[in-house]
């Protein structure tokens, strides 16, 4: 039986790609702060870096900074973000006309790429709103409850923006047009 349905010849990459990022998320939904320390960690510490402070770890809370207090617990852990970054580069690097020893080893480096990409993409996140919530930026500062959400969305739509568009040049060599 014909069919008008046509599936790419290396369909299966991307497949694989998003069953790993359901994977994850899944495995998130399970997760507790311990398990998220591989993302937690190194974006508190550099939050402590700039900031010249230091951080404490709370088991089953997060990494608390007593002179910002501030608490970088489960839902500050970028792990969503890393997740969808993974997918997003992962489905624009996949090539079908490439080898599938080509397309499988880069699961694991642009899974990387994006764990890097993730640690200071959500440090800028944490900066950004220790920034807005200081006394130096009263104009700015702004404290409803929807104001932490609205600043990561932000943070992280305005970074998968700019990865997207760095990955597309990269490949193409051609520069974005408005």
């Amino acid at each position: 039986m014909k069919t008008n349905i046509h599936f790419p010849q290396a369909w299966h990459f991307p497949l694989l790609a998003f069953l790993l990022f359901l994977l994850l998320k899944a495995a998130y939904s399970m997760a507790e702060v311990q398990h998220l320390t591989f993302l937690l960690a190194p974006s508190s510490e550099i939050v402590a870096t700039f900031t010249g402070t230091g951080n404490t770890f709370i088991p089953d809370q997060g990494y608390f900074n007593e002179s910002l207090n501030i608490l970088i617990n489960k839902s500050c852990s970028g792990f969503n973000f890393w997740s969808i970054c993974f997918l997003m580069s992962y489905c624009l690097l996949a090539k079908p006309n490439s080898s599938w020893f080509r397309n499988l080893i880069l699961l694991p480096l642009v899974l990387g790429a994006a764990y890097l990409f993730t640690i200071l993409v959500n440090s800028t996140r944490i900066l950004f709103s220790i920034f807005l919530h200081s006394a130096d930026a009263q104009l700015l500062a702004v404290d409803s409850p929807w104001s932490h959400q609205a600043e990561g969305v932000f943070i992280y739509l305005s970074y998968l923006i700019i990865a997207y568009l760095s990955i597309d040049y990269f490949q193409t060599q051609k520069p974005i047009t408005l």
